[in-house]
């Protein structure tokens, strides 16, 4: 119903066109309790430190992928503030 009613009436709708994270599942589905996070905040960094992460991240666990933002060309200052999440756990490193 969303689909309908606002995405294709978006003014950059392009019909045909792929998502840029494919879910293979759009359901939601219960976190395994050992990922649970003890506390967790609403945080912002600027790209470059959100890029600095991310690629620090690959290399000492190398699990996962990142969307590649020069790959579609898509241009972000340095200094433009990224919103996420921030989780911290005791238990589970990959969260923290």
């Amino acid at each position: 119903e969303r689909y309908e009613t606002v995405y294709t009436k978006h003014p950059g709708f392009q019909k045909g066109s792929k998502p840029l994270l494919p879910l293979d599942n759009p359901f939601p589905t219960k976190l395994p309790e050992d990922l649970f996070g003890e506390r967790w905040a609403f945080v912002q960094l600027p790209y470059s430190a959100v890029r600095e992460e991310a690629s620090a991240s690959e290399e000492r666990f190398g699990y996962g992928s990142g969307l590649d933002l020069d790959l579609l060309g898509i241009e972000i200052d340095d200094k433009t503030l990224i919103p996420g999440l921030a989780v911290a756990s005791s238990r589970a490193k990959i969260l923290s």
